[in-house]
């Protein structure tokens, strides 16, 4: 498939591979007790006949977006990490855990573009580049990590993908501010990756409206949080948005062509 939003369980991982035969990904995973990098990313992308990764992607560093990713990174050549750019004060503890040569990491922001080949791109709409002294602040503040989550506007040939990572309703807010007037278009999309697994404390209604996808992704696997939380659900559903979510449907394959996207699940 063209774009597949992998089963990693409680996680998130969204796997792009361009006809060229690039391979992108955007989170990874992960578990404190379940190395996700070796025992599903790995044999994935291998029986899918990828032996390297040409861009990984990580919106934050919690575990179950970034844990799988540190693990790919010491078992397959991975040749770029992109992070969020206050993450550049972290660069000592990613290179560690990653084991990935300095040359390898890439910082962004908002206003970035990340050109993957013709008719593919990624844009970064959220957060914006701060001083030094913000990303002090921001990285002491363990809660504010969601904050900081990378929002990411895929183009595949002519398919939208928001990816908004654990974002929250207060994210939502500054998001939907920052792409006010015209930059709003920016933020229509026809699939939408549902923010923070179906939390309740995320996916607004206002955000919903502003973003208009045909269909929604929840990437979520068994958890003790209440993930998705039925609120979210029932938002979804009254705005005929079609849902689909790992913990049910298993892995979810979008295959792009010039008659429109087809979607299959595959458990």
């Amino acid at each position: 498939a063209d774009i597949v939003f992998l089963d990693v369980g409680q996680g998130d991982c969204v796997h792009l591979r361009t006809p060229s035969g690039k391979n992108i990904l955007i989170d990874g995973g992960g578990s404190e007790d379940y190395d996700t990098g070796k025992k599903i990313l790995l044999p994935y992308l291998l029986k899918n006949g990828a032996d390297e990764v040409d861009m990984a992607i990580v919106t934050h560093l919690h575990q179950d977006h970034y844990g799988g990713i540190a693990s790919l990174c010491r078992l397959m050549p991975v040749k770029n990490l992109v992070v969020y750019g206050a993450n550049a004060l972290r660069k000592e503890t990613i290179l560690a855990e990653t084991g990935l040569d300095e040359g390898a990491l890439i910082y962004a922001a908002a206003g970035d573009r990340i050109f993957v080949e013709e008719g593919i791109y990624i844009d970064v709409l959220y957060p914006e580049s701060q001083s030094t002294e913000v990303y002090q602040q921001l990285l002491a503040d363990e809660a504010d990590e969601n904050h900081c989550s990378l929002v990411l506007w895929v183009y595949y040939k002519g398919v939208s993908l928001l990816v908004t990572g654990d974002m929250g309703f207060d994210g939502e807010r500054l998001l939907m501010e920052l792409c006010s007037g015209s930059a709003q278009e920016k933020l229509k999309s026809d699939i939408l990756k549902v923010g923070h697994h179906g939390s309740r404390f995320s996916t607004g209604d206002e955000f919903l409206e502003a973003v208009g996808p045909r269909v929604a992704v929840i990437q979520v696997g068994k958890n003790n949080f209440g993930h998705p939380h039925p609120d979210v659900i029932e938002k979804l559903s009254k705005k005929d948005i079609m849902v689909l979510r790992n913990d049910h449907n298993g892995a979810i394959l979008l295959d792009i062509g010039k008659r429109g996207v087809s979607l299959r699940t595959m458990l």
